[in-house]
């Protein structure tokens, strides 16, 4: 469920969901094992990615980086109204 979250916000034209849909927001993972260096290098790029994601989803949102990446902190369940409210979507059908 969590692509779903900027895959929906960077859509053109308008953007939809049914009422009774639910998008969720977390923050990246990734699950690395092998050499110490290995690991912290897959943070970083982690690290990276999840805030080139925060500021993707700032762009198209009604919202900041700094809202969405505090949001990721932790699952966050949006109903389809929250959606509608922070910029997800444009219309809920």
């Amino acid at each position: 469920m969590s692509a779903a979250a900027v895959i929906l916000a960077c859509g053109t034209g308008k953007r939809t969901m049914t009422q009774n849909s639910t998008v969720m927001v977390h923050e990246g993972s990734a699950f690395e094992v092998g050499k110490t260096s290995d690991v912290i290098k897959g943070a970083d790029h982690m690290k990276k990615l999840q805030t080139n994601i925060n500021r993707i989803l700032g762009d198209v949102t009604k919202k900041t980086q700094d809202f969405w990446e505090e949001v990721s902190k932790q699952d966050t369940y949006l109903t389809a109204e929250e959606c509608l409210e922070y910029g997800i979507v444009d219309e809920i059908v």
